[in-house]
């Protein structure tokens, strides 16, 4: 259907009543989601302000711990408690290649939570015979337990990282599979080079390690 020039008038006021009906219709539905008014004793100092901000006290934080259970209402999921790397394998891991009898290297650019790089190193060790697994990280964060669940993990020989990210000396102390390389050395010859106007992609083959 086409609407001729008579018809226009007709269907603008048509629109414009629908849309007057429209706005009507959702003004009266957000007033009727207004709380009802509670009578307050006006002579009272504060209870209007204390009445408007009663709904909008906020909830408690529940502070979580590691190793804590996590717990809502109504539960998003089961209770977990972490209390080992051991509890935390659930990846399925296919390898393409053969690595008995070989070292591995697993490598990354950084390490927090070592769960995924100790279930590597299980499945490289027990299923695929390698010789020994080593991890090798440029930055190394270990959060919370997370160097204590290298150490006793039988499955890593060593995790290696630069010092790029400070960690504390009880932990260095107590780790004996901890390895850090000091890059200093070339930070300090970048450095040199960049304000002498030297090249610095010469580092890449002499590395001053």
């Amino acid at each position: 259907m086409v609407n001729t020039p008579a018809d226009e008038p007709e269907d603008a006021e048509h629109n414009s009543e629908a849309i007057e009906q429209a706005a009507a219709g959702i003004l009266e539905q957000r007033l009727s989601m207004r709380p009802a008014a509670v009578p307050v004793d006006a002579s009272t100092p504060g209870a209007v302000a204390g009445r408007q901000r009663s709904h909008l006290q906020p909830q408690p934080i529940q502070r979580i711990t590691s190793g804590t259970h996590l717990q809502s209402d109504p539960p998003l999921r089961p209770p977990v408690a972490v209390t080992s790397w051991h509890k935390k394998r659930t990846a399925r891991i296919t390898l393409v290649g053969d690595v008995r009898d070989r070292v591995v290297l697993l490598l990354d650019d950084m390490i927090d939570h070592p769960s995924s790089f100790l279930t590597a190193a299980e499945h490289l060790m027990v299923h695929c015979q390698a010789r020994a697994v080593h991890i090798v990280a440029a930055h190394g964060l270990f959060s919370g337990s997370s160097l204590g669940e290298v150490e006793i993990c039988p499955y890593v020989q060593s995790v290696i990282v630069t010092n790029t990210f400070p960690i504390p000396d009880e932990l260095t102390s107590a780790s004996s599979k901890l390895v850090q390389i000091d890059i200093a050395p070339v930070l300090a010859e970048a450095i040199r080079r960049n304000h002498n106007g030297e090249s610095i992609s010469y580092l890449f083959d002499r590395n001053p390690l």
